[in-house]
């Protein structure tokens, strides 16, 4: 049985590292290549820089929204769900921008790894999944015309400013756009 078990954790690392692999090959495929690796990196670091000026704008759009959001689907569908919602997304905006404020006085980076880029397409894909189970929290309720309208427009809006925050790091912008 142990020989069971090492075979299926050789297995398991080995997919772990195959999923990886892929995933630093869609971060990397807006970079030229044939490009040397420091002007790759210095590429990256431009990249996570746009990013980052941004993400105040951004992360502060995001809690203004899920605050008009809680305001007009309180009392509509179910509190509980809302408020878990609202306080898990802003608790997570807020982490972001509390990032964002303690290396606000850090210099800008000179090179970056893939590292990087593959850690803010994740940030992007996880705002995305906020956003995209908003529909299904609000729209499998009974509600008025009214409100699906505002839902769809702070989606849609959420997902065009997603969009343009991450438009530095394409793939970033990609997996915005393919979550929600």
């Amino acid at each position: 049985m142990p020989a069971l078990d090492v075979s299926f954790r050789h297995e398991f690392i080995n997919l772990f590292a195959r999923l990886n692999r892929r995933f630093e090959q869609f971060c990397s495929l807006d970079l030229p290549t044939g490009a040397s690796e420091e002007f790759l990196a210095r590429l990256r670091a431009e990249q996570v820089n746009g990013v980052h000026r941004l993400t105040p704008l951004m992360l502060i759009g995001m809690v203004l929204n899920i605050g008009i959001l809680y305001a007009v689907f309180f009392g509509h569908t179910n509190t509980v769900y809302l408020t878990l919602w609202a306080v898990v997304s802003s608790g997570i905006a807020l982490g972001g921008l509390r990032g964002w404020y303690r290396s606000r006085g850090r210099p800008p980076r000179q090179t970056a790894s893939i590292r990087s880029l593959k850690r803010a397409t994740i940030q992007a894909a996880i705002m995305a999944l906020i956003w995209s189970y908003t529909h299904m929290l609000f729209f499998l309720q009974q509600i008025g015309h009214e409100q699906m309208l505002v839902i769809a427009a702070v989606i849609a809006g959420m997902m065009g400013a997603g969009g343009f925050w991450s438009t530095d790091a394409a793939m970033g912008a990609s997996s915005i756009s393919a979550v929600v």
